[in-house]
């Protein structure tokens, strides 16, 4: 039989809700008391009050926000090289595949945003090359 972890995170835009997992209730049901929350922001860990965490509980939320940091930076390049590989498929489409109506109406939102997005990567680089 698999063990139950005993905190759960109830993930949110800025990071999650904690609860501990109570499996000693008379129903047989699983119930989840709120204890702390994590905000990835400030990388802050903020114990709901009168509730006391333990060493364990604590390690644990701070072991959930690292690995947390490092799936959304892998999120984050993953969405990067699909841009890349989006943005390859959309020069293959206009150049093979879209007529002068579809490039009309596709033209100018898509050039300004490769142009924003040229002028901030140019603006980036020059900032780290000082």
């Amino acid at each position: 039989m698999q063990t139950l972890q005993k905190l759960f995170y109830r993930v949110s835009k800025q990071g999650a809700d904690v609860y501990r997992i109570d499996l000693q209730n008379r129903l047989r049901r699983l119930d989840l008391q709120k204890i702390a929350e994590i905000d990835l922001n400030t990388k802050s860990i903020v114990q709901i009050k009168g509730i006391e965490l333990s060493e364990e509980e604590q390690s644990d939320m701070h072991n959930w926000r690292n690995m947390r940091e490092d799936q959304l930076e892998l999120r984050s390049q993953n969405d990067i090289n699909r841009l890349v590989e989006s943005l390859n498929h959309a020069a293959n489409w206009v150049e093979n595949e879209a007529n002068q109506d579809q490039i009309k109406k596709i033209g100018d939102p898509v050039l300004m945003a490769m142009h924003d997005l040229r002028a901030t990567i140019v603006r980036k680089m020059t900032v780290k090359n000082k």
